[in-house]
Formats: C-alpha cells, sequence, structure tokens
C-alpha cells in the first residue's frame, strides 16, 4: 500500500506530504527573496512578466507527460477569466508590496486573506458563518492593526498595497473554488499563467527593459521556484487534507522572516511577532474548522495557497 492510500485509510497525516509543505514554504520564500532583490534593479511588471513566463518551463512539462493538451478543454472560461483577473492583480499587489516592506511583514499581510474570505463568503458565496469564524477573523484582523500600526517602519503604501493583495486573494480563492469544481489543477494553473504572462507583458511594454544578462538566472529561478513549489503544494493536498496541512502552509512566514533577517537585517519587534502569530493563529483554526472530514482522494485542486495563496501567487505560487 502507498504512503498516500496509507494516509487515506487510516487518517494519519503522511510524512511526505509534510516535507513536501515544508519545501513548498522555503521555494515560495525564496521565490518572494529573488524578487524583493531584484525589485532594486527593476519594476514589478517587468519581474512579473518574467516570472510567469519562467513558470512555463514546470508548467508545460506537466501539461505533456500528464496527459497532454486535452486537460485544458475547458467550459468555464468565464470562471478561468475571473479567476485570473484577481489572482494577476493580487500578485501584483502582492509582488509591489515585496519590494517596500520587510519580507516576513509582506508574506504576512498576504496570508490574512482568510480575514477578508470570511465576510466574502457571508455577503458574496451566502455561506453561513458560525460566531466562533467571527471571532477568528477578528483575532486575524487584531494581527494585521499590530502590523500595521506597530511593527517594523513600514510606508503607508506598502501597507496599503500588502492589504489589497490579501483582499484579492481571498476574491481569486473564491472564483477557483468555483472553478476547481471541474477543472483540472494543472488546467487552472496554465490559464492562471497566460493570463499571467501577457498582462505582465503588456505592463511592462510602456518602459521595457531588457535585464542585464547576469540577473536572468534570477528571473528564471523566481518562475521555477514558483513552479516548483506548487507542485510540492498540489502533490501535497493529495495526501493529506488541507485542515491537516494548515500549520505547515504557514511555514511560509517563518522562512521569510529567516531571510528577512539573513539578507536584509529585518528583524521584526514584539507587536510585529505579535501580529504575525494571531494571523497564523487565525489562519490555520479556521482551516481546521472550513474543511470537514473528506476521502483525499477527491479534487484537492479548490485549496489555494500563499499565499497564502500559496497557489494564487505561483500559478502560482
Amino acid at each position: 500500500m502507498s504512503n498516500s492510500q496509507h494516509t487515506q485509510s487510516d487518517g494519519r497525516l503522511s510524512r511526505v506530504a509534510i516535507i513536501q509543505m515544508l519545501g513548498s514554504g522555503m521555494s515560495f520564500a525564496l521565490m518572494n527573496g529573488v524578487i524583493k532583490w531584484l525589485g532594486q534593479r527593476y519594476d514589478v511588471p517587468t519581474i512579473f512578466f518574467w516570472r510567469s513566463a519562467a513558470a512555463f518551463l514546470i508548467v508545460l512539462p506537466l501539461l505533456t507527460f500528464g496527459g497532454g493538451f486535452e486537460r485544458l478543454r475547458t467550459g468555464r472560461l468565464a470562471g478561468h477569466s475571473l479567476r485570473a483577473i484577481f489572482g494577476v492583480a493580487g500578485t501584483l499587489c502582492f509582488s509591489w508590496t515585496v519590494t517596500q516592506l520587510p519580507l516576513g511583514t509582506a508574506v504576512t499581510l498576504a496570508y490574512a486573506w482568510p480575514v477578508f474570505m470570511v465576510g466574502i463568503a457571508v455577503w458574496v458565496l451566502h455561506e453561513p458563518a458560525s460566531w466562533t469564524q467571527a471571532v477568528l477573523a477578528l483575532l486575524g484582523f487584531s494581527g494585521v492593526v499590530l502590523i500595521c500600526g506597530f511593527s517594523w517602519s513600514a510606508p503607508g503604501p506598502g501597507i496599503v498595497a500588502g492589504l489589497a493583495s490579501a483582499l484579492l486573494f481571498a476574491c481569486a480563492y473564491a472564483a477557483m473554488k468555483w472553478v476547481a469544481k471541474t477543472e483540472n489543477p494543472v488546467a487552472i494553473s496554465f490559464y492562471y499563467n497566460v493570463s499571467a504572462t501577457f498582462v505582465g507583458f503588456a505592463l511592462s511594454v510602456p518602459h521595457w527593459t531588457w535585464p542585464a544578462w547576469s540577473d536572468v538566472p534570477a528571473l528564471v529561478a523566481a518562475g521555477i521556484l514558483g513552479g516548483s513549489a506548487q507542485c510540492l503544494v498540489a502533490s501535497a493536498f493529495k495526501r493529506a487534507n488541507a485542515s491537516q496541512l494548515a500549520s505547515y502552509d504557514y511555514a511560509t512566514i517563518v522562512w521569510s522572516l529567516v531571510i528577512g533577517w539573513a539578507v536584509w537585517a529585518e528583524i521584526p519587534n514584539v507587536a510585529g511577532l505579535a501580529g504575525t502569530l494571531l494571523i497564523a493563529a487565525s489562519g490555520i483554526a479556521m482551516a481546521r474548522m472550513r474543511e470537514p472530514a473528506r476521502d483525499i482522494s477527491g479534487d484537492a485542486s479548490g485549496r489555494a495557497p500563499g499565499m497564502p495563496a500559496k497557489l494564487l501567487q505561483a500559478d502560482e505560487a
């Protein structure tokens, strides 16, 4: 019996799934670090374009060796378009936030998307919400307030962009839940990357700058890291429920804090760490509440990233 099958039958969490989630978290954190480093030389649309284009180095082989382009057949172009609009806008905001704020702050704000998702679920999707969910959302919002008001020295526009990325990621997740009911995960990733590459190119044209040859490896690495992390996440969710993996998902914040400290000497204060812990605790608790037990062999493609949002960032992520 395979490890995946063993996990499905007895409900225990697969060690492979844990390793994959931790690995994806490190990959996403490294990708965000590369984006922050490149942000000192290039504008966000340029970085976004090359990163999105490089992601096809991962997506196309998955299509070729995983069933071919037949998997791209879809009857939900409107859903893909809506998901792409919110996902691309959110990732652009997040990428700009990474260049403006400490890496840990930017990533933590993006992971506040479950707070916004509660409101979207109630008012847009008309899903019921319990008092417990409301309290957890308030807890996560308190973490946002701590980071925005009392954390590292953070410029106002960067904070606004970070909160906008969280809201847009929540909207993209809602759209993904709708599309993922019938669509293949690789198809979702393909259509997103096509949209992201086109938008990145269109935004880059007015001030086009060819990257220096010395920076090409970093631009390509950003796309490969994001694509690889996405594959790890998708594989992990085939072995375990999202609620089981929620705490490991937030390892991205830890890796980001470590990278920010090691590379840019970004040291959070007590309020910043407290806000980070509140957002992580709120997100983990909501993930464990919102997903009932299910057969893991079923479709897990509706789970987003993050990026928080991880799959939202790298489809990215």
